[in-house]
């Protein structure tokens, strides 16, 4: 470790005011954008009312692996976000692509997938919940005020 706290052995390189990793530099100039790339894989067209995210591009795209979980890079999650919004249930084939082309193979991305359906549906169902809870609260509220009016009414016309 060096006195700057960056890593021994870094390259670091002068640009403007500030010193940027060589690597950092370099990964500016390697962003795509990443509804493209999943398109492609998909082999499908982008509608035009998503939104186009551009994000960098991995030198190296191999997950870390640490036991039976794999953490992905920001590159491949980009990339799988971006091909969900596309199409949530791909094709055997459209995984093997976008497998190709992110460098994971078919069972991370079908789970992958999996995974998302799930977390979303749990997102869908959450707001239907609270929706439910604010109509209950509203139902409990008009119960009470109408018990209260009826209370009323029976000591006006005793």
């Amino acid at each position: 470790m060096d006195p700057e706290g960056g890593q021994d052995g870094d390259k670091k390189r002068k640009l403007g005011d500030t010193n940027i990793a060589e690597d950092e530099a370099n990964s500016v100039m390697d962003s795509v954008d990443a509804l493209e790339v999943a398109a492609e894989a998909l082999g499908v067209s982008i509608p035009k009312d998503l939104q186009r995210t551009k994000i960098l591009k991995d030198v190296e795209t191999q997950t870390e692996s640490t036991g039976p979980r794999s953490k992905y890079s920001d590159y491949q999650v980009g990339i799988l976000s971006s091909a969900y919004d596309l199409c949530s249930r791909p094709t055997d084939k459209q995984r093997r692509d976008l497998g190709a082309a992110i460098n994971l193979n078919v069972k991370q991305i079908k789970t992958w997938f999996q995974n998302r359906r799930q977390r979303q549906r749990g997102v869908y169902q959450e707001a239907e919940n609270d929706h439910l809870k604010r109509e209950n609260n509203n139902l409990a509220e008009d119960i009470h005020w109408s018990r209260v009016r009826s209370k009323m009414f029976e000591v006006e016309n005793e």
